[in-house]
């Protein structure tokens, strides 16, 4: 039996003995060993003798007499005795059938968005999908560096000599002329190799020039010999003015004669050039040429770098006068 229902017994007894009148002890031993025999008697009743046709768990029912006795089970009780029920659940049935299936019930309201999974494996590459159309052609890109460039290939075969060509027209004589130039070769070179133009070269002891900047107080140092001809256009230009009343002059010489009636040019106060281009000299094959160079005082001027140049006619000895 329970505690609750022994509890419950126990309870009962009390109420009634409280309104009738006073019990023993002994009648409540009674009560509740009558109670726990009705329990053991049920308890051996058989669960299948005692279910229920549709399932339903069977009710028990005893009356106990006022001494604790059990006059009777599932029967209605005469008065003065007291009624105890119990549920005994009988064994589970075969399964029912299946019932029809209810209408769908109404669709409930969206709940709230969970929290974001963790990111799955990547699944196997899908198949390779259709080729699509052509794209337009892009920009042309910048021209890639040059390739090295490869072996000379081997000379091919000689091609058959061609026709000769009409012989031309000869041309008109030249006039034959070049130009002949020199110098004193500057600050640096020719000062060092005391060869500039000072206030103190007279003409008793000038200074000489020649061709390819040859500069020299010996003439036959720098003249050099010609074919034959004449020299004329003489141009000749200073690094500084002579300054004050100094005067530079300048002759063209054919051998030891430098005659100042031809070609020769002075440059004074504060000019830096002078030229002739209206006298001649000339030399026959074998004459020697050469520039004098001298000042007209010896006051006192600037010392200068010399630059000249002369205009040269060649011609053949038979020409020469």
């Amino acid at each position: 039996m329970r505690k609750k229902q022994v509890m419950q017994i126990m309870r009962t007894a009390t109420i009634r003995e409280g309104k009738r009148m006073p019990q023993s002890l002994k009648y409540a031993w009674r009560w509740l060993m009558g109670a726990s025999a009705a329990a053991m008697l049920i308890a051996s009743i058989p669960a299948s003798a005692n279910a229920l046709t549709d399932g339903t768990p069977p009710l028990i029912t005893l009356c106990v007499s006022r001494n604790g006795k059990v006059v009777g089970i599932n029967l209605e009780c005469k008065p003065h005795q007291i009624q105890l029920t119990w549920n005994i659940p009988g064994p589970v049935g075969a399964p029912g059938f299946q019932g029809d299936q209810g209408p769908q019930g109404v669709t409930g309201e969206v709940g709230p968005v969970g929290p974001q999974g963790l990111v799955g494996n990547t699944g196997l590459p899908g198949p390779a999908g259709a080729k699509g159309a052509t794209g337009p052609t892009g920009q042309q890109g910048p021209s890639g560096i040059a390739g090295p460039i490869g072996n000379t290939g081997p000379i091919g075969p000689q091609g058959p000599t061609g026709d000769q060509g009409t012989p031309g027209t000869n041309g008109t004589d030249g006039d034959n002329i070049s130009t002949l130039t020199g110098g004193t070769l500057g600050d640096k070179v020719g000062g060092d190799s005391l060869i500039q133009l000072t206030p103190l070269t007279a003409v008793s002891a000038p200074l000489y020039l020649g061709p390819g900047n040859a500069a020299s107080t010996d003439q036959s140092s720098v003249q050099v010999p010609t074919p034959g001809g004449e020299a004329f256009n003489l141009r000749v230009a200073l690094s500084n003015t002579p300054s004050g009343s100094l005067d530079y002059n300048f002759i063209v010489c054919n051998e030891l004669e430098c005659d100042p009636l031809k070609v020769t040019c002075t440059i004074e106060d504060a000019e830096t050039t002078c030229y002739d281009n209206t006298h001649e000299v000339e030399f026959l094959p074998g004459d020697t040429l050469s520039i004098q160079a001298f000042s007209s005082d010896a006051v006192t001027g600037n010392t200068v770098n010399v630059s000249w140049s002369l205009d040269y006619a060649f011609q053949s000895i038979d020409d020469v006068p």
